[in-house]
C-alpha cells in the first residue's frame, strides 16, 4: 500500500513551506489512517479538536505528497524510499 498525501489540508498559520511542514516537529501532531467507513466515529472522538484529512491510503506502493502549491513534490516507490532510509545504516 501507500499513501497520498496533500500539504495543503495541513491546518497552519500560512507562514510554513512544504518542507517545515513535512518535518516539523510541532507538539501535538499525530498522523493515524482510518478506514472511511470508521471516518465518522474518528471525527466524533476528536470532536472540538483541530482534525484534517491530510490524504488517503492508495493501492499503489508508493508514497506522493503534492505541496502547497499543488505541485508533486515528492512521487516514489516505497522500495525505493525503504533503500534510501536503510543503506546508510547498513555501512555502520
Amino acid at each position: 500500500f501507500g499513501l497520498a498525501i496533500d500539504l495543503s489540508q495541513v491546518r497552519c498559520d500560512g507562514t510554513l513551506s512544504d518542507l517545515e511542514i513535512l518535518y516539523s516537529e510541532s507538539q501535538s501532531r499525530l498522523l493515524v489512517t482510518v478506514a472511511p467507513d470508521k471516518a465518522e466515529e474518528f471525527y466524533k472522538l476528536f470532536a472540538g479538536q483541530e482534525v484534517s484529512l491530510l490524504g488517503e491510503v492508495t493501492a499503489e506502493p508508493r508514497l506522493k505528497v503534492t505541496g502547497l502549491d499543488g505541485s508533486v513534490i515528492i512521487d516514489r516507490e516505497n522500495a525505493v524510499l525503504k533503500e534510501a532510509w536503510q543503506a546508510p545504516l547498513r555501512e555502520m
